[in-house]
């Protein structure tokens, strides 16, 4: 019984660790499960908004999110750092429901391993705007929703 209760806590101390080795999702090693669809910012954000699941694994964890507050006497932006449960898929939404709403997605600027995509609704408030990282591959750190 003594051998038993030994192995016991040898193999608990043993394996405990390893639950904490496990790599967040958007990590490198989550990654490699998933080939970055392109290191070209354009084709990267055309892969990036038609699927939810490229979406999961090339976003932050936690992730940036900026937005805006009705807040007296103006408007603020208040800033929050989401964890994978408070993230929302898809955050972009794919082409077909774009133009059924008539939003347009853009590439606003790209320099160097930073770019930023814009996704918005001519004539009205609606701007969200999406920030991007080139390492291995591109990764959204950012998003700002300027709607009101």
């Amino acid at each position: 019984m003594n051998r038993f209760f030994n192995r016991s806590v040898l193999s608990a101390l043993l394996i405990l660790p390893l639950a904490y080795a496990v790599p967040a999702l958007g990590s490198a090693a989550h990654t490699a499960d998933v080939a970055c669809p392109s290191s070209d910012f354009n084709n990267f954000l055309a892969s990036f908004s038609e699927s939810a699941a490229i979406q999961k694994v090339f976003v932050q964890r936690p992730l940036s999110f900026l937005v805006t507050v009705d807040a007296e006497p103006e408007l603020q932006q208040e800033k929050r750092s989401l964890s994978d449960d408070q993230i929302k898929f898809p955050l972009v939404p794919e082409r077909a429901k774009r133009e059924a709403e008539g939003l347009t997605l853009t590439v606003k600027e790209q320099r160097g391993d930073k770019a930023t995509a814009i996704l918005q609704k001519p004539d009205t408030d609606y701007v969200v705007e999406y920030r991007f990282v080139r390492g291995q591959c591109w990764m959204l750190t950012e998003v700002s929703d300027f709607a009101l």
